[in-house]
């Protein structure tokens, strides 16, 4: 009646019964051999027939009846059908100068600080805080006022994924509201913003009036580095809009992409030390050390804090704690200040080269003064945008004559290779 193998005998049985159950060769109520004569029949032994039919009994597919033995469970096999499996091949563009290069990344240093994180291992019995781990928060303060000049406390701080998961935990907190935005920037981002809220989308500049009328209660803005040019809010902007927040009871999302990456004196003061009860203050790490690293921040004011208090219970942590405790101990001891220091540098000279390769080409060059990108003036854009594909590079259409150049994934010495390849035509 029943065969089997010498390999996870139990598993085989089961299964060859529960097919048999299925297919209805074992009908409803039909008894099935006793543990003893199914294991003489198989010769196997009686823990293998016992293991099959106690996983059968889990499942629902027989029934036990004291001192009679063991029956076919009541299945309805009307739904039941037997779907070819085949493989779906999913296929995603890598393009290469989205990724890092050798040069700008010490891993191996990266990995002492993991295997530290691991040996003092006490932390990691627990899971980690819903709000982030309280090293990385204190480290985080330290870094982001030397630097941005933001004001706040480590218990403002709530550690996430991506700005993108910031974000929806943010409109969790503030549900139903409107918020407005300038019509460039960051596409996933923006398509965050528009699923999840009620939007007016118009350069902020001269249109107060128009934000107020349209009862806008949040505004995004990326004020140190604008896309696609890398341009800086300036002062008197700055103050509109904080004046606006300050008047309305609203809030602005400072998105502080790419801000810290200056290449031209310090960088601008975040939007934040302005007003740290109105700015709500968003950054990365992603872009500075490297793009696999997931962890982001977001600083909340004291008001908003206590609403996420109250809810926090419900959000998930999307940062392992063995990443953020090994961050957090890499900033301690200096060495996210040394990287800082060492990716600007090969950041400038790469820019610098790729200009000129460009400009040799006499193509338009607009070279921010930060940031990894910079943009191309020409004709034939579309051109160049294929061309780029076909090696993997993706360049992005910012308007009819413009294109954004991302050079951070090419190695200085491809610089020439690369551009020849795309700009010849």
């Amino acid at each position: 009646m029943y065969t089997t193998t010498a390999k996870k005998k139990y598993l085989n049985l089961y299964r060859q019964i529960k097919k048999q159950i299925l297919n209805q060769q074992l009908k409803e109520n039909e008894k099935l051999p006793s543990i003893r004569k199914l294991s003489h029949d198989l010769s196997v032994s009686t823990t293998t027939v016992i293991n099959a039919y106690e996983q059968l009994l889990s499942e629902g597919y027989i029934k036990s009846i004291s001192k009679s033995g063991f029956y076919v469970e009541k299945i309805s096999t009307g739904i039941i059908k037997n779907f070819k499996v085949e493989e779906v091949e999913i296929t995603e563009q890598n393009f290469l100068n989205e990724n890092i290069t050798s040069d700008l990344f010490n891993f191996n240093l990266w990995g002492k600080y993991l295997n530290k994180s691991i040996k003092d291992n006490d932390q990691l019995y627990s899971t980690s805080k819903k709000n982030g781990e309280d090293l990385l928060k204190q480290e985080i303060i330290k870094f982001s006022f030397k630097h941005r000049g933001v004001n706040a406390t480590k218990n403002q701080v709530i550690i996430g994924s991506s700005t993108n998961h910031l974000l929806k935990v943010l409109f969790n907190l503030l549900p139903d509201q409107k918020i407005a935005f300038e019509p460039k920037g960051n596409l996933k981002i923006l398509a965050n913003i528009k699923s999840s809220c009620n939007y007016l989308e118009l350069p902020f500049k001269n249109n107060l009036q128009k934000i107020i009328d349209n009862n806008v209660s949040l505004i995004y803005t990326t004020p140190s580095h604008q896309y696609p040019n890398g341009n800086i809010l300036d002062i008197n902007s700055r103050l509109v809009l904080v004046n606006w927040a300050n008047h309305q009871n609203s809030y602005i999302i400072e998105d502080d992409y790419n801000s810290i990456l200056r290449y031209s004196g310090s960088p601008i003061p975040s939007l934040q030390s302005l007003s740290s009860q109105s700015v709500i203050y968003i950054s990365s790490f992603s872009n500075l050390l490297f793009p696999s690293l997931k962890i982001s921040y977001m600083i909340l004011p004291i008001e908003l804090l206590k609403s996420f208090e109250e809810k926090k219970q419900k959000y998930q942590v999307t940062v392992s704690k063995l990443e953020q405790l090994t961050l957090a101990n890499f900033m301690k001891d200096g060495y996210l200040e040394k990287h800082l220091n060492k990716i600007k540098k090969i950041y400038l000279k790469r820019s610098n080269i790729l200009k000129q390769l460009l400009q040799q080409l006499n193509l338009t060059v607009i070279n921010p003064l930060s940031g990894t990108n910079i943009i191309v003036k020409n004709s034939s854009i579309d051109l160049f945008i294929e061309a780029a594909k076909k090696i993997q590079i993706n360049l992005i259409k910012i308007s009819n004559d413009e294109l954004l150049f991302n050079f951070r994934g090419i190695k200085n010495s491809d610089l020439l290779a690369t551009v020849n390849d795309i700009f010849k035509i």
